[in-house]
C-alpha cells in the first residue's frame, strides 16, 4: 500500500501555529533566550543515536555527520513559497567565548550567500561547524571555500556551545523546524573534561520550558542511555519528556524477545512516560549514497512498519513513523509556547525594570571636548563640597556634625574651671553643699549634662594651698599685696589643660572631613582611575596646607591663653564681685554654723561666753561705756569681732576664677571659628584653584587621558546598555504579537 506523504504544513493546526513558532524564532534571533527561558525542542542523544537522521527527516536537509565532534545546531522557522523556490540561509550566532562565558551581546554572521540547492547545505553546514570551533583563530570567510581535507586539518575546538543555524523557506516545509535548537551527541570516548562539558551543556538545555526529544537506538538497551537519565534527572514525572526508538531495522529476524520488549515500552506497559514513545525508521547509508528523496524516505518507513512484525500487529499505529512523531511534537510546542507567553512577557518587564535599575546606578557615559567634561566633573565636585562647608539646603550633615563637636569641646573647657572651696581644707568641706551648681548660677551658665564621666574635672582646691601657694611666691612685696605671678601659675593650671581639648576638637573635624572628601572623590572620579588617584593627592596637599596653618593659628591661641590679659573688665569686675561674695556667704556660713557648735559645746561645760554679740549683751556694753564717758554706736562694735584671716586667700581664688570665666568665654568662641574659617571654609574656597592648576586643563590629551574609564566600568555599561536594547526588541516583538 503506497502512503501519500502529508506534511504538517499542509494542515490547518499548522497554519494556525505558525505565527507562534515564527514569533520564537524571531525572539531568538534577538538573542532573547540570554534573558528569557524560550519553549523550545531539544534533541539529545549517545552518538550514533540517530539524532543526526531524526534531524533530517524533520528539516528535510542533510546535516554533517563528523565523529569525534559536537555542535548545535539550529533550525529556524521555514517560510513557504508560492512560487515554490526552495532557499536556506546559514548564519552563526556567537553567545559564549572560547572559555564558554556568556558575551554581553550575541554576535550574528552570516555565512556564505544563500544556498538554493538542497545538496550544497550538508557540505555548508560543514564549513560552518568548522568556523564556529575555529571562531577567534581564523577569520569566519576563510572557512567558506575549504574542501574536507583542508577542513579537517583544522585545530579548533572538540565542542563548542555556539549555534549554526539555518533558515529554510520552500515549499511544503513544516513548521517544527522551528524547534530544533539543539542537537549534542553525548560522547564516552573522550577526556574527562570534554566529557563534562557536553553533559553540562546538555542539562543546562533540557532545563525549564524545554520538551525533551531523548533519541534511543533500539540496538541498545534503554538503561543503558545517558540520555534518558539525564532527561529523568531534569524531568522526574516525565511530563516534558519524549522518547524517540531510532534503528528497528537493526534488530534481527531471531531477537524476538527484544522485540516484544521494545514493543511493550512502545504501547505504554513499560517505562511509562506522560508523552509515551515513537518510533521511527531513517534511510541507510545505501539510501543516502543514492540520494533518496524525503518523500521516498517517508514512504519506505512506511512500508517497514506496516509489513515487520511485530510493529505491523501493534494497535498503537500512532506511535509509528516520523510524521505522527512531528505531528505530536508540533502539538506539544504550540500548547507550551501558548502557555509561556504571558510569563515571558513578565520576564521581560522585570529584566527590563532590573536593567535600568543597574544603568542608573552606574555613571553616565562621558561625550564631547574632554576638557569642558574634565571641568564640569571638578566643577561639580567642588560646589558639592562647598555645599557641606556652607551647610546649604540638604547638606547640613558636616556642619551639624561640627556643631556636636564643638559642643563637646565647650563642654571640656567648662570641666577644667578651678574648683575653689572656701574653707581651710578638706575636712571643714560639707559635702551637702553643691558648690558647681552655686557656681553655674552665679555667671548664668548652663547646666552641665548629666552624663559627663569622659570629661574630667580639677579636684577641689582650698584656703590653705591658695596660702601656700602665695607663700611660696612671695619676695619684696609689701604687706597684702598679693604676687602676680602667683596668679598667673594658678591661671597656667587650667589653660595648660586646654591643649588636649582643643587638638581633639580639631582632629575630629578634620577627619571628618577628611572621610567625607575621600567619598566624594570616589563617588565623583571612582570610574577614572588616574584622574581620582590625582584629585586626591592635589586635595590631600590641600588638606596639608589647610591643616598647618589652623594648627598654627590654634597653638599661637594656647600659647595666649598662658599670659593672663583681658580687655571685657567689666565682666571680669562683674565675675570678681559675684564670685568674692559668694565665698564670703558659703564661710560666713560656715562660721556660723561652727560657732553655733562651739557654743552648745561651752554650755556643755558651764563656759556661757561666746564669740558672738546678743542684744543682750550689745546694750549691756553700751551702757557700761557711756558711764564710762565713750559714747559709741551699735554699729562699732562690729569692729571688735577680728576680720576672717582668709580674706586675701579667697579675693585670690575669686579673682583666679573670674579670669578663667572670662577666657573661657571667649576660647569656646575662638577655636571653632578658627577651625571653620581658617580649615573648613577656606579648603572650600581654595580647591577649585588647585584643582585647576593642578590638573592641567589646558592641554586636551592630558584631559583626555584622565577621563579613561576603569575598564569593569565600560564593559558593564555596554552590557548593560547591550542587555537593555535586547530586551526592548523582545518587549516590541511580543508587544507585536498582542502581548
Amino acid at each position: 500500500m503506497q502512503q501519500t506523504t502529508v506534511t504538517i504544513s499542509d494542515t490547518s493546526f499548522a497554519k494556525r501555529r505558525g505565527d507562534l513558532m515564527k514569533l520564537i524564532s524571531s525572539l531568538r534571533s534577538l538573542g532573547a533566550q540570554a534573558e528569557l527561558d524560550l519553549p523550545r525542542i531539544v534533541c539529545i542523544g549517545s552518538q550514533s543515536a540517530g539524532k543526526s537522521s531524526l534531524i533530517e527527516a524533520i528539516s528535510q536537509i542533510h546535516v554533517p555527520r563528523d565523529s569525534g565532534t559536537c555542535t548545535r545546531y539550529a533550525a529556524f522557522p521555514p517560510l513557504t513559497k508560492p512560487d515554490g523556490k526552495w532557499s536556506a540561509t546559514i548564519t552563526l550566532r556567537i553567545e559564549f567565548d572560547d572559555a564558554g562565558k556568556r558575551l554581553p551581546a550575541p554576535e550574528t554572521c552570516v555565512f556564505g550567500q544563500d544556498i538554493c540547492d538542497t545538496s550544497a547545505v550538508e557540505p555548508a553546514l560543514r564549513r560552518a561547524q568548522a568556523a564556529v570551533l575555529n571562531w577567534g583563530i581564523r577569520p569566519c570567510h576563510d572557512f567558506l571555500s575549504m574542501d574536507d581535507a583542508e577542513l579537517r586539518a583544522q585545530s579548533g575546538l572538540k565542542f563548542s556551545k555556539n549555534v549554526v543555524c539555518i533558515t529554510i523557506s520552500g515549499p511544503k516545509l513544516t513548521d517544527l523546524a522551528t524547534t530544533l535548537t539543539f542537537r549534542t551527541g553525548l560522547i564516552q570516548n573522550a577526556e574527562e573534561d570534554m566529557i563534562n562539558l557536553v553533559e553540562s551543556t546538555v542539562t543546562e538545555q533540557i532545563k525549564g520550558n524545554s520538551i525533551i526529544l531523548v533519541t534511543i537506538p533500539m540496538s541498545d538497551d534503554l538503561e543503558n542511555q545517558k540520555a534518558a537519565l539525564l532527561a529523568k534527572r531534569e524531568d522526574a514525572a516525565g511530563s516534558r519528556t519524549i522518547g524517540v526508538l531510532t534503528k528497528p531495522d537493526m534488530l534481527t529476524a531471531g531477537a524476538s524477545r527484544s522485540k516484544q520488549a521494545w514493543l511493550d515500552i512502545i504501547e505504554g506497559r513499560k517505562q511509562v512516560l506522560k508523552h509515551g514513545y515513537y518510533c521511527t525508521r531513517q534511510p541507510e547509508d545505501s539510501d543516502r549514497i543514492n540520494n533518496i528523496t524525503f518523500d521516498q524516505a517517508r514512504q519506505n518507513e512506511a512500508n517497514f512498519f506496516q509489513n515487520t512484525s511485530p510493529w505491523s500487529t501493534s494497535l498503537h499505529t500512532d506511535r509509528f513513523g516520523t510524521l505522527k512523531l512531528t505531528e505530536k511534537l508540533s502539538n506539544l510546542l504550540s500548547e507550551k509556547i501558548n502557555e509561556s507567553l504571558p510569563q515571558l512577557q513578565a520576564e521581560v518587564r522585570k529584566a527590563l525594570d532590573e536593567t535600568n535599575s543597574q544603568l542608573a546606578r552606574l555613571p553616565p557615559a562621558l561625550s564631547g571636548d574632554p576638557s569642558s567634561n574634565l571641568m564640569a566633573l571638578v566643577t561639580q565636585f567642588c560646589a558639592t563640597f562647598d555645599g557641606y562647608a556652607e551647610g546649604r539646603r540638604n547638606c547640613e550633615r558636616l556642619v551639624q556634625e561640627n556643631l556636636k563637636t564643638y559642643r563637646t569641646f565647650k563642654l571640656a573647657i567648662r570641666c577644667s574651671a578651678p574648683d575653689f572651696r572656701p574653707f581651710e581644707c578638706k575636712d571643714d568641706d560639707n559635702e551637702d553643699t553643691d558648690i558647681s551648681r552655686q557656681i553655674t548660677e552665679i555667671v548664668g551658665d548652663e547646666p552641665l549634662p548629666e552624663k559627663t564621666e569622659s570629661l574630667s574635672s580639677p579636684s577641689p582646691v582650698y584656703l590653705e594651698e591658695v596660702r601656700d601657694h602665695l607663700l611660696r611666691a612671695k619676695t619684696r612685696e609689701l604687706p597684702y599685696n598679693t604676687p602676680f605671678p602667683a596668679k598667673v601659675s594658678l591661671i597656667e593650671e587650667f589653660t595648660k589643660t586646654w591643649e588636649a581639648p582643643v587638638e581633639d576638637c580639631f582632629e575630629d573635624v578634620k577627619n571628618r572631613i577628611d572621610d567625607f572628601l575621600k567619598d566624594l572623590i570616589k563617588k565623583d572620579f571612582g570610574r577614572f582611575f588616574d584622574l581620582e588617584t590625582q584629585v586626591r593627592e592635589l586635595v590631600n596637599a590641600q588638606v596639608d596646607i589647610c591643616t598647618n596653618n589652623t594648627k598654627a593659628i590654634l597653638s599661637t591661641i594656647l600659647e595666649c591663653e598662658l599670659s593672663p590679659f583681658t580687655q571685657n573688665s567689666h565682666y571680669y569686675q562683674t565675675c570678681r564681685g559675684k564670685f568674692l561674695a559668694h565665698f564670703r556667704a558659703v564661710r560666713a556660713e560656715y562660721l556660723e554654723r561652727k560657732s553655733s557648735q562651739e557654743e552648745r559645746a561651752d554650755s556643755e561645760h558651764g563656759n556661757t561666753l561666746g564669740s558672738r554679740i546678743t542684744p543682750l549683751l550689745q546694750r549691756e556694753a553700751l551702757a557700761a561705756l557711756a558711764k564710762l564717758g565713750h559714747h559709741v554706736q551699735a554699729s562699732d562694735l562690729q569692729k571688735l569681732i577680728p576680720s576672717d584671716p582668709w580674706e586675701e586667700e579667697m579675693t585670690v581664688a575669686a579673682e583666679v576664677r573670674s579670669y578663667y570665666q572670662t577666657s573661657y568665654k571667649r576660647i569656646i568662641d575662638n577655636v571653632p571659628m578658627i577651625i571653620d574659617n581658617t580649615f573648613f571654609r577656606r579648603l572650600s574656597r581654595g580647591l577649585l584653584n588647585a584643582l585647576i592648576l593642578g590638573l592641567g586643563f589646558s592641554d586636551p590629551k592630558t584631559a583626555a587621558s584622565y577621563l579613561c574609564e576603569d575598564k569593569n566600568v565600560v564593559e558593564k555599561r555596554e552590557e548593560l546598555l547591550s542587555r537593555k536594547k535586547r530586551l526592548d526588541n523582545v518587549r516590541r516583538e511580543l508587544s507585536r504579537f498582542g502581548y
